[in-house]
């Protein structure tokens, strides 16, 4: 009769051993993944590259990452395509191949798949994002205050930008307000 296990107390040791080689596997991994995900990268050469086998790649990152390869590389991916499309003015060819893809059409099914937008529109609303932006950043600032509801009028960046002023009758504080005219007519933040 052949024994079944040698000692119960080794079984937890060597689970805690290969969970600890799993877990510095997958940063080994996932850092690797960062640096080459332009190139074409497989299992298969991350393992030769990393001294392991693919099962034991695999097995990293089903346990340690809760994910796969494939779903961290097209992560990463994606994520820089994203970067690459909302500052840079390339074409979204060029930005699919230079985060890893031979093929655009793969590349823009899976950036709709992952943004719920083609990198066409992602990149038309980011630009109209950072064109909204330069813009408030060039107005003074009390004109980006937000606005105030009167009885009349709203008051707020749209008449700051203008450098209208309000009349008596539009005055927030009122003709019979304590403030002086001149003040009541300025923004609260040219006031301080």
């Amino acid at each position: 009769m052949a024994q079944v296990c040698a000692h119960p107390s080794r079984r937890p040791d060597h689970r805690e051993t290969t969970s600890q080689y799993l877990a510095e596997l997958y940063l080994r991994a996932t850092t690797a993944v960062e640096r080459r995900y332009r190139h074409e990268l497989t299992v298969s050469a991350l393992a030769r590259a990393l001294a392991t086998s693919p099962r034991q790649l695999q097995r990293a990152y089903d346990e340690i990452g809760l994910t796969s390869f494939a779903a961290q590389l097209r992560a990463v991916r994606l994520r820089n395509a994203a970067e690459l499309l909302a500052h840079q003015s390339l074409t979204v060819t060029d930005v699919s191949r230079l985060v890893g893809y031979r093929q655009p059409s793969h590349f823009v099914k899976a950036f709709r798949r992952r943004y719920g937008v083609t990198p066409g529109a992602f990149r038309r609303r980011h630009h109209h994002r950072r064109r909204r932006h330069a813009a408030r950043a060039a107005l003074p600032a009390f004109a980006t205050l937000p606005a105030r509801r009167t009885g009349r009028v709203e008051i707020g960046a749209h008449h700051a930008a203008k450098g209208t002023r309000l009349a008596a009758h539009d005055d927030p504080h009122g003709p019979n307000s304590d403030d002086p005219p001149a003040e009541r007519s300025m923004p609260n933040s040219l006031l301080a």
